[in-house]
């Protein structure tokens, strides 16, 4: 042990050398305040931020909202309002917020715009993995935040903001929110897929409340711990970020209850087939899909083969497989669509052809 604790300390001597002091209150105020301001240059790189993304959602380009959270400037105001909050620098946080809600209005009416004039009623994957948050996307949210806090008190590291837009996504949500604002009840979603258990417009609303409350409270709280801003004075205002956050924490753990359950049934709807192949022999092909609807989960089924290979007696035979493939209390109904197929074999002969002289 002690020739270990002489080797560590022999390699890490002059790591003090190292070190990096954060930014003075001084200078991280002066910063802070610059990316509060709801200036021209704001609104100009956020209006295109939502054009890219809500032209990369409607064409379910995951490399082009990726490339609009980069281009998005909405971290910074709320990081501001961050650390108005725990300062106390009021005139900070109120234009802060200010910028936070005017940005917003904007996004919503842009994209909202933008999809009704473009006519695309048919929304696909990228726009309903936005849908449904969980408690998972608060952990992204909390976690962006503290490194977008921290990597503002750090010279070395203050590029890495753009890695925290790309995490939390907050411009993406919003994009979510005017498109189903904009297509209405004309919506319609890809094959295979579902609107989920909330729709397109509460379910993106939720999670970009759920991104700015994560960020503020984490963000806030790195703050405090380097001894940035006031405790005492920001008690008030961090107990409403807190009751916030307990806010949306339950219909966010709604939703991940509701996950885990969807996923623990997909996970013994394919152990099915391991445990009874006999089931699935004459199939060629089969799909399902899980959905909630209030306390009943349905499972549909899809089973494609020949008409004669599914009786009454097989399907049953399959219902009584996944109802005891399924560990979770839960009620389930399954709905089973039989899709019959006509296999038709025909022997040719082929006849060579003399190639003309």
């Amino acid at each position: 042990m002690s020739f270990l604790f002489r080797q560590w300390h022999r390699l890490s001597a002059d790591w003090h050398v190292l070190l990096e002091s954060p930014v003075s209150a001084k200078d991280l105020s002066f910063m802070l305040n610059q990316t509060s301001i709801p200036s021209f240059g704001f609104y100009f790189m956020l209006t295109l931020a939502t054009m890219i993304a809500t032209l990369g959602l409607l064409s379910n380009s995951a490399a082009t909202i990726i490339g609009a959270m980069i281009v998005a400037p909405l971290m910074g105001p709320i990081i501001s309002a961050a650390y108005g909050l725990v300062s106390a620098d009021y005139r900070l946080l109120e234009r802060s917020l200010l910028t936070v809600i005017t940005g917003t209005l904007l996004v919503i009416a842009i994209s909202s715009m933008t999809a009704y004039a473009i006519g695309i009623r048919v929304v696909g994957i990228e726009i309903l993995a936005r849908t449904n948050p969980t408690l998972l996307d608060l952990g992204v949210a909390v976690s962006a935040g503290a490194a977008g806090g921290f990597s503002m008190t750090r010279k070395s590291i203050s590029n890495a903001i753009a890695g925290v837009a790309i995490a939390v996504a907050l411009v993406p949500p919003l994009c979510v929110l005017g498109i189903g604002l904009g297509l209405g009840n004309d919506t319609a979603v890809g094959l295979g897929l579902s609107l989920g258990d909330r729709g397109i417009v509460p379910g993106s609303f939720l999670l970009f409340i759920t991104n700015f409350v994560g960020i503020v409270i984490s963000a806030g709280l790195v703050f405090l711990l380097q001894s940035y801003g006031n405790a005492q004075k920001a008690i008030l205002g961090l107990i409403a970020a807190a009751l916030s956050l307990l806010l949306v924490s339950y219909p966010l753990g709604f939703s991940l209850h509701r996950l885990l359950v969807r996923a623990q049934i997909y996970h013994s709807l394919s152990d099915i087939k391991l445990q009874r192949p006999d089931l699935f022999a004459d199939l060629s092909g089969y799909a399902w899909n899980v959905r909630f609807d209030e306390d009943i989960v349905y499972v549909e089924m899809d089973l494609i083969a020949p008409a004669e290979a599914m009786g009454a007696d097989r399907v049953a035979m399959i219902g009584e497989a996944i109802a005891s493939s399924i560990s979770t209390p839960v009620k389930v109904k399954v709905k089973f669509r039989l899709i019959p197929i006509d296999i038709v074999e025909m022997n040719l002969n082929t006849t060579p052809q003399k190639a003309e002289p």
